[in-house]
């Protein structure tokens, strides 16, 4: 977890700072707290390097700065150690600006998140022009190779909720999702090495035990099922904003410094697999999601992909 530093940052109004536009209503403390919450949101590796950061909110900048909303006033680690003499880094988050700029609170508080990461960006060396969304989408890998500790229901929780954040027509939220840890794998492995044993009649006792054992690659396995829609055309709609659900979650589980695989293959189409899941007829498994912390701390390099312009055919331009 980041070192949060509560300081007074200067006299408080009588009333304890609390602060009333639009439809934020939210004292010094209460602002502190959000601030303290999006630093331990940050996922390793970054987390460990900012614990010598210093992070402190402040009513306003100084007059002649302008109404900022963050400021980082150190030496990046890519620049190297600390120099001597130098002070340790501090990033200010200030509070009136973020609440006169935002004055309903979901917006509010997601500025804070993003004010807070953007001011250790600058601590990590990160470029004014490297997005982390985009930093996201090309360092993502498919993890297979995941340790068995278990991940927190609360984590999970939070990767399904980016989840359901994807693009959807008309809002149909054709989505399904089946949380699978513990014994609950092995219950939907057995029924897919049913469904291999009755394709293939020579399976031995070893071969199905080793497809029974296929969920347990990993501590958790999240189901992404369609629920479709009656017509043809908003069943297609319906698949499509899943697959993008599943990307939103494979992204989350990245941000989240877990390893993640989007798994599909014959198991998805089994009638036994679909029905250990609860599935109806018309409803499809799109694919199965293994969910864990990666066996090498180290920084993987994503694949070798082959660059848009291969794949595009620009017209009108």
């Amino acid at each position: 977890m980041c070192e949060y530093h509560r300081m007074e940052g200067g006299p408080r109004p009588p009333n304890g700072g609390i602060t009333s536009i639009g439809d934020v209503t939210i004292g010094r403390d209460e602002f502190e707290d959000l601030v303290a919450e999006a630093m331990d949101a940050i996922p390793e590796p970054f987390a460990s390097a900012l614990d010598e950061v210093a992070v402190v909110v402040e009513e306003h900048a100084r007059g002649d700065m302008g109404p900022l909303y963050g400021l980082y006033i150190g030496v990046p680690l890519i620049e190297g150690g600390l120099p001597s003499g130098i002070l340790p880094a501090r990033i200010a988050i200030y509070m009136h600006p973020l609440i006169d700029h935002y004055p309903h609170r979901p917006d509010m508080v997601e500025q804070v998140r993003i004010t807070v990461l953007h001011e250790l960006g600058h601590h990590l060396g990160f470029d004014e022009d490297q997005d982390p969304v985009l930093s996201a989408i090309h360092g993502r890998r498919s993890v297979g190779r995941v340790r068995a500790a278990p991940v927190a229901r609360e984590v999970v929780e939070e990767l399904l909720d980016a989840a359901v954040a994807a693009p959807n027509h008309k809002e149909t939220a054709p989505w399904r999702f089946v949380v699978l840890a513990g014994d609950a794998r092995g219950a939907v492995g057995e029924a897919h090495a049913q469904a291999v044993a009755r394709t293939r009649a020579n399976l031995t006792p070893e071969g199905r035990a080793k497809e029974a054992a296929l969920l347990d690659r990993a501590p958790v396995v999240i189901a992404c099922c369609l629920i479709p829609g009656e017509d043809p055309v908003r069943a297609r709609e319906d698949r499509d904003a899943v697959a993008a659900a599943v990307q939103n979650l494979l992204l989350a589980a990245h941000a989240r410094g877990l390893g993640a695989i989007w798994r599909t293959g014959t198991m998805t189409d089994e009638p036994e697999v679909c029905e250990a899941l609860g599935l109806g007829p018309r409803d499809a498994l799109v694919g199965l999601v293994y969910v864990g912390h990666p066996v090498t701390d180290g920084e993987t390099a994503p694949p070798a992909r082959r660059g848009a312009a291969a794949h595009t055919e620009w017209r009108g331009w």
